[in-house]
């Protein structure tokens, strides 16, 4: 800072980091990779704006994808060592993040809709669409699949909807789905609200279940249908 007349004072600022994304840095780092500053800076002003708009504590569990292995793409940024995904099939990582085969490929994360609430969703980007149909970025259904969870995407047979609680609840857009940010959520027993990129692309008024299952976890890249791994996409998700 010159302040004229020769006199000047020299200003080095210390960028402030985050807890929670200095958690995170470190936990890509001890999976092998090392994060560049850029990533850094990314990292850490995207939580501290999740938290500036009161959204980080409403968040059970986030996979970042970033680092371009399967160890780095297991992270759960919302609390790194807990929920983190455990990857199964071919799934292939790289910096675009992860990319189903459409047939084993999908992530585990231990997580069941109980533990995200009645009241709560999920969302997910999708930078490359899948090749066919029911293709589950993710989702859950209990035993006879009277409550269903997630996302499904119907390229070829052109829709893509939302489910959260009893399966008659569907937030339906009669389109083949095209890249960008899904999301579902119940806000009430009766209010089901479907988005693409933050606004909404369909909505459903039917009564939700009292309570989410606890009964199944939710995978990545597929749907746990009553016990059985299935829906699976080969989608690119980052």
């Amino acid at each position: 800072l010159n302040l004229g007349q020769g006199n000047s004072i020299y200003l080095w600022e210390r960028r402030r980091v985050d807890s929670s994304a200095q958690a995170i840095i470190n936990a890509i780092v001890a999976a092998g990779v090392s994060p560049t500053v850029v990533q850094q800076t990314a990292i850490n002003n995207f939580v501290i704006g999740l938290k500036t708009d009161g959204l980080w504590t409403m968040i059970v569990a986030l996979y970042g994808y970033v680092g371009g292995t399967a160890g780095t793409h297991a992270i759960n940024w919302k609390n790194p060592g807990t929920n983190n995904i455990v990857w199964a099939g071919t799934v292939t990582h790289n910096a675009n993040g992860i990319t189903g085969d459409g047939t084993t490929g999908y992530g585990e994360t231990g997580i069941t809709p109980a533990a995200v609430g009645t009241l709560g969703g999920g969302s997910v980007y999708m930078r490359a669409l899948p090749a066919g149909d029911n293709n589950a970025p993710f989702g859950m259904a209990n035993t006879g699949g009277t409550l269903q969870y997630g996302i499904i995407f119907n390229v070829a047979f052109s829709q893509n909807y939302g489910r959260w609680g009893v399966a008659a609840s569907l937030a339906l857009v009669s389109a083949a789905p095209t890249v960008g940010m899904f999301s579902v959520n119940r806000t009430t027993t009766t209010a089901l609200r479907y988005d693409k990129n933050g606004v909404s692309a369909a909505t459903d008024a039917t009564l939700s279940a009292t309570a989410a299952s606890s009964e199944f976890t939710f995978p990545v890249l597929a749907r746990n249908d009553g016990g059985s791994v299935g829906n699976f996409s080969e989608e690119n998700d980052c």
